[in-house]
Parts: C-alpha cells; structure tokens; sequence
C-alpha cells in the first residue's frame, strides 16, 4: 500500500466514483470499471470500521485485564497477609503456599574478628 494516509486514499476514491457517476453517459464501457471500484471502496469502507470497531474493544479488553489483574493483585496480597497473620511470618507451612518464611537474622561478627580453628 503506498505512503499515502488511509483516509485520503478513501475521500480520493470517493471523489472519483462521484465523478465517474456524474459523466456516466459519456463514457461507453466504463460500468464495469466503476463497479469494480464501487465494490473495493465499500468493502474497504466495511474493513476500516471493522477495524476502528476491533481496536476499540482491544482497548476495552485491555483496560477490563488491566483492571481484574489489579483486583487479584490486591486479593492475593490480602491472602497472603491472612496467611502470616494465622500461621505466623516464620512458619514453614508458609512454604506450601508458595511464600518464604522470616529468617531470624544472625549477628555479624565484628569486624576483624576470625573463628577459631
């Protein structure tokens, strides 16, 4: 398809059929031609708004995964609060849910300090 903008390519296409019906009967052997042109504008006319139609319910769908994600998002973060809350932040059985239980953090030794060997 060549560089030129959609929408023109369509008014252009347009203007000539306009015209071709207007001078219709000083042009022997054009009728097929110009049906041939009406068929491809309409459907190309039919495919844009189908298009124009498709993108926006993309848009709709997007915006309805967008908003549900959010929602599970924000129910699995209550889950899992639930979960710590009941089982406690160092519990093991924190595991079989998929979450990692609180390490109690050792002390560092100070520094230069060796173990003994």
């Amino acid at each position: 398809m060549p560089n030129e903008a959609q929408v023109s390519m369509l008014q252009r296409f347009e203007k000539l059929i306009k015209a071709v019906r207007k001078h219709e009967a000083n042009l022997p052997g054009i009728k097929p031609f110009r049906d041939s042109l009406e068929k491809a504008y309409t459907q190309a006319v039919f495919n844009r708004r189908r298009k124009d139609v498709a993108r926006a319910a993309a848009k709709e769908a997007t915006r309805q995964l967008r908003a549900s994600l959010s929602e599970a998002q924000d129910a699995s973060a209550a889950v899992r609060n639930y979960l710590k809350s009941v089982l406690g932040f160092r519990s093991t059985a924190l595991f079989e849910f998929g979450m990692k239980p609180r390490t109690r953090r050792r002390e560092k030794p100070p520094i230069g300090f060796k173990q003994p060997s």
